[in-house]
């Protein structure tokens, strides 16, 4: 299963370096990284509302589950959050995974940075196109979800709104509720 898993990595590395918003894809082995899992690492460009640039991870969960595989997809949306943009970062982020409809926001383990995390289930005796398939569906609809939302969180990060009026600008642009 394990080099079932590398192979389809490597697969989706392939196929994100040839996507026009992929500045870079990289494939990893858990080995090259002292990591507990192999990684297929991308850098994505033009996400939000100032087109920045951000990075993806994408990986198998390392679950011992003869049926089911785990594909991860996570993130990075800010890094090194001053100590005093954390506590309204932090409701921001609680605040907006309620209007999410998949994956969620979180700190980081070390509360410095914004990561968006979306894992997926997959039948492990799919076969290689299906699992391919999934795998390109979830990290185009993870990438989606941090570029219709990464502008908000920006906004509070940097302090020119409070978590409510974010809340209430993201509920302005999909319906008439309020926060």
């Amino acid at each position: 299963m394990e080099e079932k898993k590398r192979e389809l990595l490597k697969m989706l590395a392939e196929q994100l370096s040839e996507s026009d918003d992929i500045d870079r894809a990289e494939f990893f082995t858990k080995e090259e990284l002292e990591a507990p899992v192999d990684i297929t690492r991308v850098i994505i460009s033009d996400i939000g509302a100032e087109l920045i640039s951000v990075l993806g991870e994408f990986y198998f969960l390392p679950l011992e589950d003869e049926e089911m595989l785990f594909f991860a997809c996570g993130i990075t949306v800010t890094d090194d959050i001053e100590d005093h943009e954390k506590t309204d970062l932090y409701s921001a982020v609680a605040r907006i995974n309620y209007l999410l409809p998949f994956g969620s926001f979180a700190m980081d383990e070390g509360g410095d940075n914004v990561v968006y995390r979306y894992t997926v289930p997959v039948l492990a005796d799919s076969d290689d196109d299906t699992i391919r398939k999934i795998m390109l569906t979830s990290v185009d609809a993870a990438v989606s979800m941090v570029d219709r939302f990464e502008s908000y969180l920006m906004l509070v990060q940097e302090g020119n709104v409070t978590p409510d009026e974010m809340i209430k600008a993201i509920k302005g642009n999909t319906d008439s509720s309020e926060a």
